[in-house]
């Protein structure tokens, strides 16, 4: 599996120009597999009219203004990055805590969680309450119904192998492939919708599986 990107670059090939709602975060190997359980950065991007106003440009757009306040609102912790312009695309960047949780007790009631233990290298997470805002903001027409959710992941540590459960790893659909990460590389995972929508209608979304 090849190195790649930084995760601003990963979301920016990745999602941006294909869909309204995008989430991407990074973790390492080690991380997944030392029990600790710690808070990861996360990224969301959402599709917007228009970064400024069409009337006058030093002001912000009402899409803008609008999708801010129901991001900050609806994703606890959340933070308003910026909003820049892709090719015909604007699209508003926020910063929202990801939670890396080892066991049931360190799992977020608030934060979307990456969950790994001894049989799940690594699974998803989106808690019940946040299922609701995420329905809400949809609802309002803030982004379309369809989310990308997109994982980096670091082997900092040894090769690892695990079983890939319907995800893009590095563009290549698995629906159950048996896969080894080896040690200095990384892999970008792009979870199939049926995961996504598993994560935010039920209880957990099973990404890799460990062997």
């Amino acid at each position: 599996m090849k190195k790649r990107l930084s995760i601003v670059s990963i979301a920016l090939a990745m999602f941006l120009g294909g869909c309204s709602a995008n989430i991407a975060t990074t973790v390492k190997m080690s991380e997944l597999l030392d029990n600790k359980s710690k808070q990861l950065n996360g990224e969301l991007y959402i599709e917007v009219s228009s970064c400024n106003n069409f009337e006058d440009s030093r002001k912000e757009s009402e899409n803008l203004i609008k999708t801010r306040k129901a991001i900050l609102n609806g994703f606890t912790d959340s933070k308003y990055n910026q909003c820049f312009k892709k090719s015909f695309t604007s699209y508003a960047m926020f910063n929202v805590p990801v939670q890396l949780a080892h066991d049931k007790n360190s799992i977020s009631s608030k934060y979307i969680n990456l969950i790994t233990d001894r049989n799940y290298l690594l699974s998803l997470n989106i808690p019940k309450d946040l299922q609701k805002n995420i329905y809400r903001i949809q609802k309002d027409n803030i982004t379309k119904s369809k989310i990308n959710v997109g994982i980096k992941v670091i082997n900092d540590i040894k090769d690892v192998p695990f079983t890939a459960l319907s995800v893009f790893i590095d563009d290549v659909p698995f629906i159950a492939k048996q896969l080894t990460s080896h040690k200095n590389t990384s892999f970008i995972m792009k979870l199939s919708d049926v995961s996504v929508q598993t994560a935010l209608k039920e209880d957990l979304a099973i990404i890799l599986l460990r062997q």
